[in-house]
């Protein structure tokens, strides 16, 4: 399920790595996450405020993206959040269908 207001599970360290990428340790579940910096850009939005669309326009006005391609993308990696158990929100879909 996708969530329109997605929200970080407050179990979560987040780390920024050398390499270009960022570290996400899920405390509650004994896992690590290794994230690309827009993915973790996106994963950082997520904070209970913002809907899946302005999570998008963030992500596309900050990289220059267009905001058609971006918001695709922003389904598909609140989709995957949500089914690694990264975020927690109400239960409502996003705009845009999960790839």
């Amino acid at each position: 399920m996708v969530f329109s207001l997605p929200k970080r599970h407050t179990a979560l360290d987040i780390e920024k790595t050398a390499h270009n990428s960022v570290i996400v340790v899920d405390r509650k579940n004994d896992y690590v996450h290794v994230l690309s910096e827009r993915a973790a850009g996106v994963l950082e939005q997520c904070d209970g405020s913002h809907t899946c669309e302005q999570i998008a326009r963030i992500v596309a006005d900050n990289t220059r993206s267009p905001y058609d391609g971006v918001v695709q993308e922003v389904a598909h990696l609140v989709g995957s959040f949500a089914d690694l158990a990264l975020i927690e929100s109400a239960a409502l879909e996003c705009g845009a269908p999960r790839l």
